[in-house]
């Protein structure tokens, strides 16, 4: 799995903090997307609303699939509100992601809320 863009996030800690969770993500480190989210988060994936640790960890485990690349273009915060794009390719099929967050608290260290688009 190749994964690339994640070292041109690091101008903030919050922006760090998105570009890690993404590598977590895409090479799927369960460990590593987990340790960020509060234990009530709640990911919204189309239609569908997800809540608590476990089962949003195991949904966004799910969609990451089987992925051959990954790039992040992209991780930027304000407040308690951070946004992350890119793409993700398995075989030959690309598809292009933005991932919305809210942080828990201003500070920014535990991310409560994910909105997942793809396209």
């Amino acid at each position: 799995m190749e994964l690339t863009g994640v070292e041109n996030c690091g101008n903030s800690p919050k922006n760090t903090l998105l570009a890690e969770w993404e590598g977590a993500l895409a090479v799927g480190d369960e460990n590593g997307v987990r340790v960020v989210l509060t234990a009530d988060v709640v990911l919204e994936i189309g239609a569908r609303t997800l809540s608590g640790i476990e089962e949003v960890t195991a949904e966004l485990l799910r969609i990451r699939g089987d992925l051959t690349r990954a790039h992040l273009d992209m991780a930027v915060t304000h407040g308690k509100e951070g946004a992350a794009g890119g793409s993700w390719t398995r075989g030959s099929d690309t598809t292009h992601f933005a991932h919305l967050f809210r942080f828990a608290t201003a500070k920014g260290t535990a991310l409560s809320w994910i909105r997942v688009v793809h396209a």
